[in-house]
């Protein structure tokens, strides 16, 4: 009884242990293609949702670039949802593309740059990996692979 009271005892300071060397950790800004709404035949809007988590954000503004699955560039854009987190309310929010190529299902948005107010200081969420893609159909999302960044 007594070497496993020992084993259990151990594994909890190990937990612990991890538990206060990840509590310093950054938390991740996290983006998803919410949904896409045909405005006309030849136009439509996608909606992108951004999730602060616990954190501030502020004057997030990210830049990507829709391809096609051959890797064609299609067109360029940005997105700058409002500031997110402030005195803990404003978890989420929104931005929004509009475009002939949103209505694609086909497109592939790769996000070139991503930066903000991160605790007052200025971050470049793709070179602190803050920012993180949750995965919702229809649009793939990517983030850039090093060499692809600027």
């Amino acid at each position: 009884m007594r070497a496993s009271f020992h084993a259990l005892s151990s594994t909890w300071r190990c937990l612990a242990i991890a538990g206060l060397c990840s509590a310093g950790s950054a938390q991740a800004l996290e983006l998803w293609h919410y949904g896409t709404l045909r405005l006309s035949p030849q136009r439509c809007e996608a909606t992108f949702m951004f999730d602060a988590g616990r954190a501030t954000y502020r004057e997030v503004r990210v830049q990507a670039i829709a391809k096609d699955r051959q890797g064609q560039h299609l067109a360029r854009f940005a997105l700058a949802p409002d500031d997110m987190g402030v005195d803990g309310r404003n978890r989420f929010a929104s931005a929004t593309w509009i475009s002939p190529h949103a209505c694609n299902p086909e497109v592939v948005v790769l996000f070139k740059t991503a930066t903000a107010q991160v605790d007052g200081m200025a971050t470049d969420l793709l070179a602190t990996q803050q920012l993180r893609l949750r995965r919702h159909e229809p649009l793939e999302l990517r983030l850039p692979q090093s060499r692809e960044r600027p």
